[in-house]
């Protein structure tokens, strides 16, 4: 009888192999190979991952609308082939933000082209990652902000005017040119305003004592900015121990030029006047309303081309900030208290348009209760309040408007409001209405990539630049209509 031998492990195993290789071939179809990138040699004996793309940031972190950008994406699992594109809210939408080619660079790293179109929506967009050959994609939940601000340098801009001459505070005073955005630093402090010919800069400067005084920097047109700035004269009979100028302007009309500032010890606003580009006449007090004392919170922020000056003191009885107009009247100044909105009790103005017809800042409820708030005035100086609108109907810390111009009759403001989405974030913002009109649009102008706060501080006359700040540094927006 024939003695059944048992069949050896090696055979078993081929069989099994080969079973497992036909089944495969019977689902795949026929064998592809995988492309490789130049200099891209996988390692021998490494399994290839399995775990999909991800995104983890992007450099840079927002571009601005109407630009065509190289966004460096950073993640892992990244092979070639692999293409990004641009999703908002999770719906991608090339007609706004178009991926022209994606370049795989290593396993963390892909370049995209992209196009951002001029009307594509200001927000954080996702960038989503998608395999050559797979069905997985990495998405980077709002990775990528699209934009009309651009990064100016460190620090915090605080002024601007046509020229795109822009003023501020990083390690210390500094200008940056329009013309060739060049630096001037202008020494210890900080630099708040520049005037409309590019030739006066006011802020604080150092004084004797370590302290901040008003100051101003001035040069002849060509010149280059002096290294440190002179501290503007006292009042006759007071001598100030610290102070800071906020705002300059010419008068055509009076053939002057104007510096306003708050002194301290005790405080008090006061501006100076002078018609030949020198500073070396005394400061003239601004009147205070009856019922209002000496106190930190009166301070002149803004002056009109008309010589208005505007900004806010301080309630004797009860402590309150309130808005104040100085008007100019035969070179001299009347203040009038501005109103508030009922149930509002106190706030502070912090533009002033060109014309001085219309006035921002912000109103108060309670410490966390700010709104951005406008007045107009009309012929015979009455004056209306009114509450601007904000992204997302809610009002909070830090929620108020610091710049306005006038242009062609329609009203632009800038200033800050919670984002519409995520009210703990504080977002940039311009405000357009038409002169006279109840309609105003609020919408987002962004910042430069960050959720951290983003402050628009100023416009400029002619409504086509605003400057301010997030976390990263001075930011430049070019608004657009």
């Amino acid at each position: 009888m024939p003695i059944a031998r048992p069949r050896s492990r090696f055979a078993g195993q081929h069989l099994f192999a080969a079973t497992v290789a036909l089944l495969l071939a019977a689902c795949v179809g026929d064998a592809v190979t995988l492309p490789v990138a130049p200099g891209d040699v996988p390692a021998l004996g490494k399994a290839p991952s399995t775990g999909g793309p991800t995104v983890t940031s992007t450099l840079p972190k927002s571009g601005e609308k109407g630009q065509t950008i190289n966004v460096h994406v950073y993640g892992t699992g990244f092979a070639a082939g692999a293409t990004a594109t641009w999703a908002l809210h999770g719906v991608a939408d090339p007609s706004k933000v178009k991926t022209n080619s994606t370049t795989f660079v290593s396993s963390t790293e892909l370049i995209a082209n992209v196009t951002i179109a001029p009307d594509a929506t200001i927000d954080y967009w996702d960038v989503q990652v998608a395999a050559a050959f797979c069905c997985k994609t990495g998405v980077g939940t709002e990775m990528f902000e699209v934009t009309s601000a651009m990064p100016v340098g460190g620090g915090i801009a605080y002024g601007v005017n046509d020229a795109g001459d822009i003023v501020g505070l990083s390690d210390g005073a500094y200008v940056v040119s329009g013309a060739d955005l060049s630096i001037s630093n202008l020494g210890p402090r900080k630099a708040t305003a520049i005037s409309q010919d590019g030739l006066t800069v006011v802020g604080g400067v150092q004084n004797s004592s370590g302290s901040s005084a008003a100051g101003v920097w001035t040069r002849a047109a060509g010149a280059p900015w002096p290294l440190a700035g002179t501290q503007l004269p006292d009042p006759v009979g007071m001598t100030s121990s610290s102070g800071l100028a906020y705002a300059v302007a010419a008068i055509p009309a009076a053939g002057v030029t104007l510096i306003a500032a708050s002194l301290n010890l005790p405080s008090t606003p006061v501006y100076w006047e002078s018609g030949d580009g020198t500073w070396t006449s005394p400061a003239r007090r601004l009147p205070l309303p009856a019922a209002y004392a000496s106190s930190p919170q009166n301070v002149p922020k803004t002056i009109a081309a008309t010589g208005d000056i505007a900004g806010n003191v301080q309630e004797q009885a009860r402590g309150n900030q309130v808005p104040v107009l100085w008007r100019r009247v035969a070179g001299s100044y009347v203040a009038d208290v501005l109103p508030l909105p009922s149930g509002w009790t106190s706030g502070a103005v912090n533009g002033i348009s060109p014309d001085g017809s219309v006035m921002v800042g912000n109103v108060r409820q309670s410490k966390n209760g700010f709104s951005p708030a406008f007045w107009t005035r009309d012929a015979s100086n009455n004056y209306t309040v009114g509450l601007l609108p904000t992204l997302n109907g809610t009002y909070g810390f830090l929620v108020q408007a610091y710049g306005v111009t006038v242009v062609g009759g329609v009203v632009r403001a800038v200033g800050t409001s919670p984002g519409s989405t995520n009210g703990t974030w504080v977002h940039g913002v311009i405000w357009t209405w038409t002169a006279g009109g109840t309609d105003i649009h609020v919408r987002d102008i962004g910042g430069v990539g960050t959720k951290t706060d983003v402050t628009p501080n100023a416009i400029n006359p002619a409504g086509t630049i605003a400057v301010g700040q997030d976390g990263t540094g001075s930011i430049k927006w070019l608004l657009q209509p």
